[in-house]
């Protein structure tokens, strides 16, 4: 879908140059907490807000912008939502971290290149990998006194063209190439290595991954509209295709949980899940909110009982299972402003 199109359906955007990630939350929870109680977003006004759980109703707190700039892409955050990572028109990264008093602002710069994708943070938030203009993976890491830069380079005779997804730990990094394959960038105990995951026979992988939190399982669209699974089997890597829903044209990103059960995705309006009963990998339809269209899914809850997306009408909508069925619930939208379209493609950004 074409980032026009997704303006022109909201039709409230600010002067700004909005500018929309091209993928979907890469992170097993990425824009929410792992309790779900917590959900981080962008507004067409170019700002971070949170929406939080207060235990009895939702709330939402205006966490503004990067000095002198803007934000551009969909926040990771860490699994406590304790700091918020995101990507700023200046070619920054950002931090915005609560101090136990007040949510304060940190310039973590860039590699000397601009970033170039949303960032994908560790649990902790000691690690923030990103992806940069040159092609590039880096990580962004405290080394117990200060924050400093890594380069991790990029594949042999490639360059990385999708925001990265991390573990939760921090070890394991899995990117899309500009040759169509999957790579993951992994530490040994002694050095980071490049692995190449390769891609389905005689097919493209054309959307950013999303990794389950042991990094067994790395799903993601492939190039005839499929999502597939790269997984783990304990004495190899092996390729799954786990089709598309009936009705649906492509593959967006996915979104996976934790464990590598349920993985999420926007399609054609709409959102859906493929889960595992215990013997086999099913899709289920998880419909759209009655007023208006999916567009992509801003952040999970660890265990995959809470998906947040945005939607057309500029509202963040929550879907979440209660007892023995999947509920909608209507979270709104910061006042004054409007909540950002994702675009749920893998190439890193667009200007509008």
């Amino acid at each position: 879908m074409a980032i026009p199109t997704i303006i022109n359906k909201l039709s409230r955007v600010t002067a700004i140059a909005i500018i929309i990630a091209l993928q979907a939350v890469t992170a097993a929870n990425a824009g929410a907490t792992a309790d779900g109680s917590k959900v981080f977003i962008t507004t067409t006004n170019g700002r971070l807000y949170t929406m939080w759980w207060d235990g009895t109703q939702w709330q939402k707190t205006n966490l503004g912008e990067p000095p002198n700039s803007f934000v551009r892409a969909v926040p990771s955050v860490t699994a406590d939502g304790s700091k918020a990572f995101i990507s700023a028109a200046d070619g920054h990264l950002y931090t915005k971290w609560w101090d136990g008093t007040q949510w304060l602002w940190e310039d973590l710069g860039n590699p000397g290149s601009s970033i170039a994708s949303a960032p994908s943070a560790a649990a902790d938030g000691s690690k923030v990998f990103v992806s940069a203009t040159n092609g590039h993976l880096y990580v962004k890491y405290w080394d117990g006194t200060q924050w400093l830069w890594a380069d991790q380079g990029s594949p042999p005779g490639t360059t990385v063209i999708t925001a990265p997804s991390v573990t939760p730990d921090g070890g394991k990094v899995f990117v899309g190439a500009a040759n169509g394959r999957l790579y993951r960038n992994y530490w040994d105990g002694t050095q980071w290595l490049w692995e190449d995951l390769g891609s389905p026979p005689g097919i493209n992988i054309t959307t950013a991954p999303s990794v389950n939190a042991d990094g067994s399982k790395i799903f993601f669209g492939t190039s005839n509209g499929q999502l597939y699974v790269k997984y783990w089997d304990s004495t190899q890597w092996l390729w799954e295709d786990l089709g598309s829903p009936s009705n649906t044209n492509g593959m967006n990103a996915p979104t996976v949980n934790a464990d590598g059960s349920k993985v999420f995705v926007a399609l054609v309006g709409k959102l859906y899940v493929k889960y595992f009963d215990g013997a086999q990998w099913l899709w289920a339809g998880l419909g759209q909110p009655s007023n208006s269209d999916v567009t992509g899914v801003y952040g999970i809850s660890a265990d995959g009982s809470k998906v947040f997306v945005a939607a057309y009408n500029g509202k963040l909508y929550a879907r979440y299972w209660e007892n023995t069925q999947w509920q909608w619930a209507d979270l709104g939208q910061p006042s004054g402003t409007f909540v950002a379209a994702i675009c749920n493609k893998s190439r890193l950004y667009a200007t509008i």
